[in-house]
This record gives C-alpha cells, structure tokens and sequence, in this order.
C-alpha cells in the first residue's frame, strides 16, 4: 500500500487546496494521503471545503494531523469524520 504524506504550506488557499485534488486524481486506489496542517497559520473556509469535497469522494484513504480546533470544526460541519473506518483512518 502507498502513503503519500503532504506537509501542507503556510497558507491553505483555494489553490494549494486545487493541487492537492490534482494529486488525489493521480495516486493509485487505495494511496493512504496524510496531510499534516501543523505548519498551517492562515486556513481559508473555501479551501476546507474543497478539501472535503474531494475527501468525501474516497479515491484516497486519508490521515490528518495538526488541525486546529477551528479546523476540524469546519471539517466535520462539511461531514468528514465519522466516515467509514475505510476511508478515515485517522484524525488528530
């Protein structure tokens, strides 16, 4: 199995948030993508929401790791945790 581990930058944006869909079309099925948001300091509403979006999906199993409470606020109101034990492998 393929794990792909993203240190995301500075700031998550609609953009960097775009690059990352790119990368999950191109991974194998079943790639587990960890993201790690510890680096994170400015975090846009949008660019969780694309994220979620495309987590929803389940191309990729995915971990994340370094979200602020705000965060994985905003990422449970758009419905990803609480996910099939095959999709969300970790959250924290």
């Amino acid at each position: 199995m393929t794990e792909v581990i993203v240190h995301l930058p500075n700031q998550f944006t609609p953009g960097v948030a775009g690059a990352l869909h790119r990368l999950m079309s191109r991974v194998p099925p079943g790639t587990i993508l960890e993201l790690d948001f510890s680096g994170v300091r400015d975090c846009q509403a949008l660019a969780l929401h694309l994220l979620a979006r495309d987590l929803l999906a389940g191309t990729v199993r995915y971990a994340i790791h370094g979200l602020t409470h705000h965060q994985r606020t905003l990422l449970a109101y758009l419905g990803c945790f609480g996910l099939p034990p095959a999709m969300e492998l970790e959250v924290n």
